[in-house]
C-alpha cells in the first residue's frame, strides 16, 4: 500500500513542492473517509521519512482524519431462523448463540 500511495502521489505533484494544499487535494479525491484516513496514515510515513532527506516542513501537520459517519443497524427480526441457520453452520456456535439468546429473553 506504500507504493501505490507513493506513485499516485508522486504523479499528483510531478516535481513540485509538497505542500498541505496538494496533500489536501490528492486526499479529496478520495470520498469514503477509511480510504481518505488510510492514504492519510500512509503518506504520512512517506513524508516522515523524506523529513531526514531534506524534506522541509511538514505539510501534513493541518490534515485531520476524516470521521466515519454512524450507521444505525436493524434488529433482527427473525432470530429463530438466524439461530438454525447458525446450527446447521457450527453446533458449539449455535449452542453459544442459544444460551445468549435465552438469557436475554429471560431478562426481558
Amino acid at each position: 500500500m506504500l507504493r501505490f500511495t507513493f506513485n499516485k502521489f508522486s504523479k499528483e505533484i510531478s516535481n513540485e513542492n509538497i505542500t498541505s494544499n496538494r496533500v489536501n487535494h490528492f486526499l479529496n479525491k478520495y470520498t469514503s473517509a477509511v480510504s481518505y484516513n488510510t492514504l492519510k496514515r500512509h503518506l504520512n510515513v512517506l513524508i516522515n521519512e523524506a523529513k531526514p532527506l531534506g524534506l522541509k516542513c511538514n505539510p501534513m501537520e493541518t490534515i485531520k482524519s476524516r470521521k466515519s459517519k454512524a450507521k444505525l443497524h436493524k434488529p433482527y427480526e427473525n432470530i429463530k431462523q438466524i439461530l438454525n441457520d447458525i446450527k446447521l453452520f457450527n453446533t458449539n456456535l449455535y449452542m453459544l448463540f442459544n444460551d445468549l439468546w435465552m438469557s436475554i429473553k429471560a431478562s426481558s
